[in-house]
């Protein structure tokens, strides 16, 4: 097998890795503030940008880990391209990205996570703020 032969099996197996584990998120903001009033849930914002390096981290690391998942099990996560759909962006007033911002089912937000963690500081900081949706 070549090298690029190699590389493309290595990309297509990561991308199944990807899908096949870690968070259920919603296909759009709109969607997902409907489910989580539905489901009474808080509502995880993922602000991102295809040129944000530590947001692609997030991806590939902390939102893989199965801590995370378990500790988000009473979200509904969305990504939201900074970029694309900035009106969301300056909303809530996501400016350094990555940003994490939790909302309650009214959009009003509840606590945020602004740069890069491991799974166990994400963890550490994303636990206070769902405990006060309670």
């Amino acid at each position: 097998m070549n090298v690029k032969a190699l590389f493309i099996a290595v990309a297509v197996a990561g991308a199944a890795l990807a899908n096949a584990a870690g968070l259920p998120w919603a296909s759009d903001y709109k969607s997902a503030v409907a489910l989580a009033a539905k489901t009474h849930k808080v509502v995880m914002i993922d602000f991102t940008a295809s040129w944000c390096v530590n947001c692609h981290k997030l991806d590939r690391t902390t939102y893989l880990d199965p801590g995370v998942t378990k500790a988000l099990a009473g979200v509904v996560p969305v990504r939201v391209d900074y970029d694309k759909e900035n009106a969301i962006a300056k909303r809530y007033k996501a400016q350094a990205l990555p940003v994490i911002v939790f909302v309650d089912a009214h959009q009003r937000e509840i606590g945020r996570i602004v740069g890069y963690l491991d799974a166990k500081g994400f963890i550490a900081k994303a636990t206070p703020i769902l405990a006060k949706a309670k």
